[in-house]
C-alpha cells in the first residue's frame, strides 16, 4: 500500500476558487436580489468562505427555487445550502437505519460512494494505481440511477457558461472519450449535432417586432453566423454553417421547414450503462473491491473534523479520503460528516423511445435552437441510440422528490409535439417505452468538485448533471488531481490493463459466425428475446460474470432482453426461470430491480 501523507498542498486547487467579496456584504446582497425575486419569501442569509447558506420558510416550491437560483447566481458564490421549509411540504429528515458497530473493512486508502458513471470512472482511474479502493453502492448493480436513465449524448462544450467547471471538463471529456470506448470496447460514434433555426428560434415577444423580410435574414445568415462566433468563443472545435441542399442529404427526414443549421461534428453518442458496466468490470480486474447491496448512512470523522470512513448498513468501512459521488443525495451524505457546502434540487428528465425498425430515420443529434427558453437546460434532441432506436427528449421540470421517474401522460405529449415539428412523420404508435431520470441538479447550475473544506479528507464530486456524462472521464483525471493535492501517493501499478472486452453480441454477427458460436455451445441456438435476438449462452454469460447481473434489470442492461417492441412480453418469463436456476432462488424471489442477495465483486486479498 502506497503511504499517505497527511500535509496538504492545495495551490493547484485553491487558485482555481474565485476570491469572494466580504461575507457580510455578500449575503446582504443575496437577500436583496432575494426579495426582489420572490417578495413573499422570508430567507435569512449567512454566507460563509463562499458558500450562501440561506433559511427560512416560502410558499411554494417555486419559491423556494426562485431562491436558490437567486443566490447561487451571484458572483463569487460558489454553493448554496438552502434550508428553505415550503409550506404544505413537511421537511425531509434524513434517515438513520440500523447503524452496526462492526468493522468490515480496515485501511482503504480511497472509498468512493455512488456507484454511477462518475463513481466507476474515478475508480477505474484510481485502479491504475497500488492503492487500496473500494467502491460502494446501495443497489445490486452498478448505473441504476441518472446514469442509465439519460440519452447518452457525449456534449460538445458549447452549452455551459466559458469558465465554469461544466465548460471545461465537457470540452476535455468530449475528446477522450475515443480512447476510452475502444479501450474498454463499448460501442461510441461520433455522430454530430445539426442544429437547425426554425421560425420558432426567436421568441413570439422578439419576433413579432421584426419585419418579415429582415427577419429571414436573421434567420437564415444572421443567428448562424452568431452560432459558429459563440462556439469558437467557447472553443468547440468544427463548427460549419451547412446549406439546406447538404441537409436535405444527410437528414431526408428532416422537416424542410427551417432557414438554416450548423453542423457540430464532435457529439458523440454511446450506450451509458454499458459504459458504466465496462467501467466497473476493468476496475474490478485491476483490484478494486465493488460492494454492491450496500447502503452508506454516514461519513465518519473524528474530533479533528478528519474523515475516518464511511458507516453503512452493514457495518463501519474506514478510510483516509472518501470520495462523495452519490448523485441526488450527495448533498446529504455530506451532511453526515457536518460538511453541507452546497443543496441538490432535483430536476426530472423524461425521454420516449421508439421501435427499432425506424433505424437511420435521423443520422445525426438533431437539436432546434430555441432562444428565449429556459436556460437551466439544454432543450434535448431527436437522435439515435447506439442500438437504433429513434430516441426523443429529456424534459426538464423541478421536482421536490429526488426518486421521482414517474413519466405522465402531459410529458409525453409534450415531447411529441416539441420534436414532431422536427420529424412529423414519426407516429406516435412506433413508440415503445418512456422513462425518467433525476439529475442531481445545484443552484450555482456548475458542478462542485474539490475537497471540503470543513472535513478534511472528504471529496465532493457533486451537481454532476448534463453534461455530466460527456465531463466524466475529464472529472475522474481533475479528482485524482485534488487527491494528490490533498496528499494521497500514487505509485502506478505495472500490472494495471486498461482493456475490458465485451462479450459477443449474437445479433450482429454474420451467418457464419452465428453458425459457428452454435456449433461450440448449443444455448448460443436457443433464443429468449426474438425482438433483440439475445440467445440463452448471452443471458447466462451475463448472470455469471466477474459482475454479475443478479436482477432482471441487470440482465436487460447487458443483453437487450426485452429491450425490444413487446418489453419483455415474450422474453420475460423465460429470463425469470433462468434467473431462478442460475442464482438457486424460487421464481417468486427473482427481482426487476433489486434482489435479496448481498453479493461483493472483488479480487483482491482480504476483502468481503
Amino acid at each position: 500500500m502506497t503511504p499517505i501523507s497527511r500535509t496538504p498542498n492545495r495551490d493547484k486547487i485553491d487558485s482555481e476558487v474565485r476570491q469572494v467579496p466580504p461575507d457580510s456584504r455578500m449575503g446582504r446582497r443575496i437577500a436583496k436580489k432575494i426579495r426582489e425575486r420572490v417578495p413573499s419569501a422570508e430567507v435569512d442569509v449567512q454566507v460563509e468562505d463562499g458558500i450562501a447558506y440561506l433559511s427560512g420558510r416560502t410558499g411554494t416550491w417555486n419559491e423556494y427555487l426562485g431562491a436558490g437560483y437567486a443566490a447561487g447566481g451571484m458572483k463569487g458564490i460558489r454553493g448554496v445550502v438552502a434550508d428553505i421549509t415550503v409550506d404544505g411540504m413537511p421537511k425531509k429528515e434524513l434517515r438513520r437505519p440500523d447503524r452496526p458497530k462492526e468493522v468490515i473493512k480496515e485501511d482503504e486508502d480511497v472509498i468512493i460512494v455512488g456507484g454511477g458513471v462518475i463513481g466507476c470512472f474515478i475508480a477505474r482511474e484510481l485502479s491504475r494505481y497500488d492503492l487500496k479502493v473500494t467502491l460502494v453502492e446501495k443497489e445490486l448493480d452498478v448505473a441504476t440511477g441518472a446514469s442509465k436513465a439519460n440519452n447518452g449524448c457525449v456534449h460538445v462544450g458549447i452549452d455551459p457558461g466559458k469558465g465554469t467547471l461544466k465548460h471545461r471538463l465537457c470540452l476535455r471529456g468530449n475528446a477522450m472519450f475515443d480512447k476510452v470506448a475502444q479501450e474498454l470496447d463499448v460501442p461510441f460514434r461520433r455522430v454530430g449535432t445539426l442544429l437547425v433555426i426554425t421560425d420558432r428560434t426567436l421568441p413570439e415577444n422578439v419576433a413579432s417586432k421584426i419585419p418579415d423580410s429582415l427577419r429571414k435574414l436573421v434567420l437564415k445568415y444572421v443567428l448562424p453566423h452568431m452560432v459558429l462566433l459563440y462556439g469558437k468563443r467557447k472553443n468547440v472545435p468544427g463548427l460549419r454553417k451547412i446549406p439546406k441542399e447538404e441537409v436535405r442529404q444527410i437528414e431526408p427526414n428532416l422537416t424542410d421547414d427551417y432557414h438554416s443549421a450548423v453542423l457540430m461534428p464532435t457529439m458523440g453518442i454511446i450506450s451509458p450503462y454499458e459504459l458504466v458496466i465496462a467501467l466497473a468490470e476493468n476496475a474490478v480486474e485491476n483490484g478494486v473491491d465493488l460492494m454492491l447491496d450496500t447502503e452508506v448512512t454516514g461519513i465518519l470523522v473524528n474530533e479533528k473534523n478528519e474523515v475516518e470512513g464511511i458507516q453503512t448498513a452493514k457495518g463501519i468501512m474506514r478510510g483516509k479520503y472518501v470520495i462523495n459521488a452519490a448523485g441526488v443525495y450527495a448533498d446529504e451524505l455530506a451532511e453526515t460528516a457536518g460538511a453541507r457546502e452546497f443543496t441538490i434540487h432535483p430536476r426530472k428528465g423524461a425521454l420516449i423511445i421508439f421501435d427499432k425498425k425506424l433505424a437511420g430515420y435521423t443520422s445525426h443529434v438533431v437539436s432546434e435552437l430555441l432562444l428565449g427558453q429556459d436556460k437551466h437546460t439544454k432543450g434535448g434532441t431527436a437522435m439515435l441510440t447506439t442500438d437504433g432506436n429513434p430516441e426523443w427528449g429529456p424534459s426538464a421540470i423541478e421536482v421536490p422528490d429526488r426518486d421521482d421517474t414517474s413519466v405522465t401522460s402531459d410529458e409525453i405529449h409534450d415531447i411529441l409535439k416539441k420534436y414532431a415539428h422536427l420529424f412529423p412523420h414519426i407516429e406516435a404508435g412506433s413508440m415503445i417505452r418512456y422513462f425518467a431520470g433525476v439529475r442531481a441538479a445545484t443552484f450555482t447550475e456548475d458542478f462542485f468538485i474539490g475537497a471540503s473544506r470543513k472535513a478534511s479528507g472528504l471529496i465532493n464530486v457533486a451537481g454532476i448533471q448534463s453534461p455530466g456524462l460527456a465531463s466524466s472521464p475529464a472529472i475522474a483525471e481533475y479528482v485524482l488531481d485534488i487527491l494528490r493535492a490533498e496528499g494521497l501517493g500514487m505509485e502506478e501499478k505495472p500490472g494495471f490493463n486498461p482493456i475490458r472486452e465485451s462479450p459477443p453480441k449474437f445479433s450482429e454477427l454474420s451467418v457464419a459466425e452465428m453458425e459457428k458460436l452454435i456449433r461450440e455451445d448449443t444455448r448460443y441456438g436457443n433464443i429468449m428475446c426474438r425482438c433483440e435476438k439475445v440467445t440463452e449462452r448471452e443471458i447466462l454469460d451475463a448472470i455469471r460474470a466477474p459482475l454479475p447481473a443478479l436482477t432482471v434489470d441487470a440482465v436487460k442492461r447487458r443483453t437487450r432482453s426485452g429491450m425490444g417492441r413487446c418489453q419483455g412480453g415474450f422474453c420475460l418469463p423465460r429470463l425469470i426461470k433462468v434467473l431462478a436456476r442460475e442464482l438457486d432462488v424460487p421464481l417468486e424471489e427473482v427481482q426487476k430491480k433489486k434482489g435479496g442477495k448481498v453479493i461483493s465483486s472483488r479480487t483482491k486479498e482480504g476483502g468481503q
